[in-house]
């Protein structure tokens, strides 16, 4: 009887692997349909290069077994099977993905257990994607490290790996949206803040997103899979509707719905009004800071001349009183009494 994938994971000798329970548990089904395909699998980050041994056990067909991570240290690691190789670099550089596409031009599996950055998931996804076969899946393990601040995350920041998970999903609803715009448009800001591009053709091939816990499974598959299609209409009794058999053969585009546009809600354009108004609200924050500056050099410079005439009237009024208390305006008061007679009566 074969072993499960669970099963080779448990008994692994060789190099050392590091995987979650729950990853092991779900491995059988998520990749059973490929156990005895001639396929290429792709893996980024391999740690200790456990996981490609355990890879080359479950899957005896496979052609190659690539690996790549960015620890030098990897550059050491030695396996017995043909099919292992081992790339040590930035899988996001272009020399690389050059050398790695060389070695296997198209995957059938792609595993991301890398850094787990936000960044790099996301970066990850752009470039190697479109090297995925059609029916293949792109698996990004851990993506628990999204909600966390260390990894470029956080439960509601929309430029986390797990933020943008949610936007694919979306891309597989594209057609419903009649708001006229692409799938690359609207994954653009990821673009911008990444500084990645988004194929419209690629997204296009999106055909499933499934996520369990730290998890995710995306499906490429041809475009004319991943449409709705037409509605189909069986049957011959029809009770509780009425014709029915009018839209057999139906497109979703044969309907007619009003359609608000809602962009105004979109995470990106509330941003950028946060974004307007916090700088609105620094430029009046400045303003009212000059102003208040100005306002406080001229009350210094009122309380210094304020300061400057309280002397000068002290020092008047010290000079008055030593004058009048001095003895010369004592004796000589008789006099200026007698001049004001005088002058009182040739007046």
């Amino acid at each position: 009887m074969e072993k499960s994938l669970k099963e080779i994971f448990l008994d692994h000798k060789q190099k050392k692997s590091d995987k979650w329970s729950l990853y092991i548990d779900e491995w059988d089904r998520i990749f059973s349909a490929y156990r005895y395909q001639p396929i290429n699998i792709f893996e980024i980050g391999i740690q200790n290069g456990g996981s490609l041994e355990i890879w080359a056990k479950y899957f005896p067909n496979a052609k190659n077994i690539v690996g790549c991570d960015i620890d030098e240290k990897c550059k050491d690691l030695v396996f017995n099977d043909s099919r292992i190789t081992v790339f040590v670099g930035d899988a996001n550089a272009d020399d690389i993905q050059k050398r790695i596409t060389e070695c296997a031009p198209k995957f059938d599996i792609i595993i991301d257990d890398g850094s787990h950055r936000s960044s790099d998931v996301i970066r990850s996804f752009s470039r190697y994607f479109q090297y995925l076969k059609y029916e293949g899946i792109f698996v990004i393990e851990d993506i628990h490290a999204s909600y966390w601040q260390n990894f470029e995350g956080g439960l509601f920041d929309p430029r986390s790996s797990m933020a943008f998970l949610k936007s694919l999903t979306d891309l597989l609803n594209h057609e419903h949206w009649r708001n006229n715009q692409s799938r690359a448009e609207f994954l653009s800001e990821f673009g911008k803040e990444y500084d990645v591009n988004f194929s419209e053709a690629d997204l296009c091939d999106i055909h499933s997103i499934e996520f369990l816990n730290s998890l995710s499974i995306i499906k490429k598959c041809k475009p004319d899979k991943n449409v709705l299609g037409n509605r189909i209409v069986v049957g011959q009794d029809e009770i509780v509707t009425r014709e029915l058999e009018q839209v057999n053969g139906s497109s979703i585009h044969d309907m007619t719905f009003q359609i608000k546009d809602d962009s105004d809600l979109c995470t990106w354009n509330l941003i950028r009004k946060a974004q307007y108004f916090e700088q609105e609200n620094a430029a009046l924050k400045r303003e009212i800071g000059e102003k208040d500056r100005v306002h406080e050099l001229e009350q210094k410079r009122l309380r210094e001349v304020n300061s400057q005439l309280e002397k000068i009237v002290d020092s008047t009024n010290n000079e008055i009183a030593e004058y009048y208390n001095s003895i010369s305006w004592k004796i000589t008061r008789p006099f200026r009494w007698i001049e004001k007679k005088l002058r009182g009566k040739n007046v």
